[in-house]
Formats: structure tokens, sequence, C-alpha cells
């Protein structure tokens, strides 16, 4: 709580300086911001694995230093700098009364994990929102299925996750492999979206409006579109504040893939202080160069065959799909990450080296038998169904016929009524299991 009032109290006090049309030195007082603001996080995030890269350059030990993280610092601390940029940008932003810009950055709903919410999209707001029934409706339906995405889904999947990927490498099949990294994969995401489904339904209710942060990132076709439409707060932060003031893609190729490629090792980066974080984050920002080039390309032949099209834009599909889950093992299960990558692939390795075995004998442990059960199968089939748009499309058949929308009103009450039920009681019979993002 401390770190966090310091915090504020810097950016408002940095806000009120740079709020200044008449000020001269503005960009000094909107750096030494940034700078504290960095400072900050560097000092709770990345003190210790920077004097770990230190210790191995300078061949000196480890003096292995550990501080408590404050939870959700990433978030808030971007907060606060994204409101320093908004105010050197337009100064009649400025926050001139401290308990706004205290509401504002340390608003419950989304101060420990999201989304990033921009200062210029809801200043507004402080002043004139309207709390209104509707509003309030809206906000508890996107509650209650945030909730049940966590702990009818992603809590359920986790399970089954954690334990394969706990047993010894031998010990599970390429069948095994599979489901525990689509799990994980299905694991992740619903934890996400449903901290932000909450967070969003949370704010609606007392009259705020926030800003979208997931829009079914495993239909992409390309890690360039994934990263569109997953954590969009985030992406869209990096494109704002660093991308296009690097220079974007306005000054030429190579500067536009340095700009990418950096954007995403601070991306990397931001998630955590390892090197598993930074190579994943410098991997998706390969790909998503690769995807820019491979689509000017695409531009300049474009392909009339309408089959050969759709073939091309399934197997696009797939393949970025595949590469998705694996990169996610990397992201947060970097210790067992080869090892699982191989297996999934039928590559098994001994002490006499490496083959290819696709076809295993199916290995089963009694708790795994138990684990694969009739809850875990419906939320693994529902977490894939429900990666899909159908909502949209359901809604724009609905709107068609009026008796229709009426009977799936009710339908969609009584349906919201259940996942709060089992909701409830999944919360009140299970251990204490916290959003993935909490420590982010």
């Amino acid at each position: 709580m401390f770190t966090l009032l310091v915090s504020v109290c810097i950016n408002y006090v940095c806000g009120l300086l740079c709020g200044k049309k008449e000020a001269k030195h503005k960009r000094i007082v909107l750096s030494i911001g940034i700078a504290l603001n960095v400072l900050i996080l560097f000092f709770y995030k990345y003190l210790g694995f920077f004097v770990k890269i230190l210790s191995i350059i300078f061949s000196f030990q480890n003096p292995q230093i550990k501080v408590l993280l404050p939870i959700g610092i990433s978030f808030y601390t971007f907060q606060g700098m994204s409101y320093l940029i908004d105010v050197y940008r337009t100064p009649e932003i400025k926050q001139k009364n401290f308990c706004y810009l205290l509401l504002y950055i340390m608003f419950f709903p989304q101060l420990i994990a999201g989304p990033i919410v921009r200062y210029s999209d809801i200043n507004k707001q402080f002043y004139n929102r309207d709390i209104t029934l509707d509003k309030f409706i809206y906000g508890l339906e996107r509650f209650i299925i945030g909730l049940s995405k966590k702990v009818l889904i992603a809590n359920v999947l986790s399970e089954v996750s954690s334990y394969i990927f706990g047993l010894n490498y031998a010990k599970y099949t390429c069948f095994y492999a599979w489901i525990a990294s689509v799990s994980y994969a299905l694991q992740i995401y619903y934890d996400f979206s449903g901290y932000s489904d909450m967070a969003i339904g949370l704010g609606s209710m007392f009259g705020f409006t926030f800003e979208e942060n997931f829009d079914y990132p495993y239909i992409a076709s390309s890690f360039k579109e994934f990263w569109r439409r997953w954590h969009i707060s985030l992406s869209s932060w990096f494109r704002d504040y660093v991308y296009i003031p690097l220079g974007g893609n306005r000054k030429g190729k190579s500067r536009t893939i340095f700009n990418v490629l950096f954007v995403f090792f601070l991306t990397g980066l931001w998630h955590g202080a390892s090197w598993n974080f930074v190579l994943w984050g410098i991997i998706n920002g390969v790909l998503v160069v690769l995807c820019d080039i491979s689509g000017s390309k695409k531009r300049e032949n474009k392909i009339h065959n309408k089959l050969f099209s759709i073939v091309v834009c399934l197997i696009k599909h797939v393949l970025t799909l595949v590469g998705i889950i694996v990169l996610w093992l990397l992201f947060d299960r970097s210790n067992v990450f080869l090892q699982v990558v191989l297996k999934m692939f039928g590559i098994n390795f001994t002490s006499l080296g490496i083959f290819i075995q696709p076809y295993q004998k199916f290995v089963n442990t009694p708790l795994l038998k138990e684990l694969l059960s009739i809850e875990f199968w419906l939320s693994f089939c529902f977490g894939i169904f429900f990666c899909f748009p159908w909502k949209r499309k359901l809604q724009f058949i609905i709107l068609q016929d009026e008796r229709v929308k009426i009977v799936c009103e009710c339908t969609k009450y009584l349906i919201l009524f259940v996942l709060l039920f089992f909701s409830v009681l999944s919360v009140a019979n299970g251990a204490f299991n916290p959003f993935i993002y909490f420590r982010f």
C-alpha cells in the first residue's frame, strides 16, 4: 500500500507540473516522472534479476536479493505513466484533485490484474457518468461470466495441466502432453479474460466504462492478429507510448523491425524478470515481423482460387494456434518446456539418444484417471467452444425476431443463475487459487 501511495503522489506532483501550459521544462518533468515510476518497478521486480546478470558478467557471488513484489505493480505503474504522458500531450486534462487521481490508479476492480485503463479514456467519467439499472445489470452479467470462466473452466483445467507437468518425463504420453498443453493455453486465457470480465463488470456497476481487453484471441490466423486480440490494453499501451514515439513504421523497414522487436522485448520483460519471459517476448516479436513480411508479399500475389485460399487460411489458423500453445509453455512452464514439446510431437529421448516414438503405450496413473473426469472434459470442451465468437452470431440471429429475443433473454438469466450457483459452490469448496496475472 505504501508503494502504491508513493507512486500516486509522484504522478500527482509531476502531472501538475506537466499540465502547466507555460512551463518551459515539461519534457524534463515528464522524464523525471517516468524515470521514478520505472525506478520503483525496477526495484521491486527487476533488481534481483539485474544483480544476477551482473554476478555472471563480473564473476562475483550472487547475493540473492529478495524483495516482496507488490501485487499488480506492473499494472498501476503503467497507468501512472500513461497519465503523465497524456497530461504532457494534453495539458488541460491534468487532474488537480488528488482524490480523483487516487481513484484512477487505485480503483479496485482493475488494480491488481488489469485491464490497463488510460487516463485519457476515463477522466471525463470521474465527473459525468451514469449509474443506471441497465449498466448495473450488464455489469453483474459480465461479473458472473468472468467468475465462471475462472472457477468453472480455468481452475478445473489447471489441476490436470499442473499434475501432468509435474510428472516425470517418462510417465506420460504424447496424448497427455497435448492435453496438458492445450489445457494450460485455455487456463491462462480464461483465467486472465475472466478477471478482465469481472473488472469490466464491477466498473459498469459503478458507472464506469472500461475498454475490452480480449477479442477471441485463439481465432487468430497470425501472431500479428493474435496480439491485436490478446491483452489489448497492454498491446495498445506499448503501441501508443513506445512503438509510435520510436517512429513506428515511418522510418524504413529496418527501423520498423527494430521497433517491433524492442516492443516485444519490453512486453516479455513486463511479464516477469526471467530469461524465459524475455525469450518468449522476442520470439513473439520475430513471428509478428515474419507475419508483416509474408503479408506484404501476399498483397503482391493475391490468391484467386477460393478453395485454395480457404485451405491456406485453415492451415494458418492451425499453425498459429500450435505456435501459441507451444509458446505458452515457454511463458510459464519453462522448466519442462523442452520435454513437453518433444513429447507433444512424438519425440522421446533416453540415455541412448533421441528417437521418434509417435505411438506409445497408453500410460495412466490413479490420480490422473480421477482428474480426467466428466467435470474436466466438460470444462475442456466448453473452453474450446467458447473460444469462438458464437455469442455475436447468436445475438445477430436473435435480434431478427422479437419473440425469440424474449425467450432467449429468459434463458440467458436462467443460465447466469446456474453459473453463479456452481461458481459460488466451487469457490466455497475449493482451495485458494489466485489469478495467474496477480504476480505481474
